[in-house]
């Protein structure tokens, strides 16, 4: 089994793009399973999304519309 590098992520309560802040690329049409340590907010969206989940795990597809984003802080 392959171990997943962890991934230190802070927005300070604003939402960014999961990409971006992770530093990585997701393929579109694959399933991601994320987990997430810690209280953070994630939405799925075009644009920048005014509200979402709090998870500690999510499953995400990719696709060429939407993006992942995360908020952390200020939940």
């Amino acid at each position: 089994m392959e171990e997943q590098e962890q991934i230190i992520v802070e927005t300070k309560g604003k939402w960014q793009p999961f990409e971006a802040m992770t530093q990585q690329t997701l393929e579109v049409g694959k399933t991601y399973h994320i987990e997430l340590g810690g209280v953070c907010e994630v939405a799925v969206s075009p644009d920048r999304p005014t509200n979402g989940i709090i998870a500690s795990s999510i499953d995400y597809t990719k696709d060429d519309i939407n993006k992942l984003w995360i908020k952390t802080g200020g939940i």
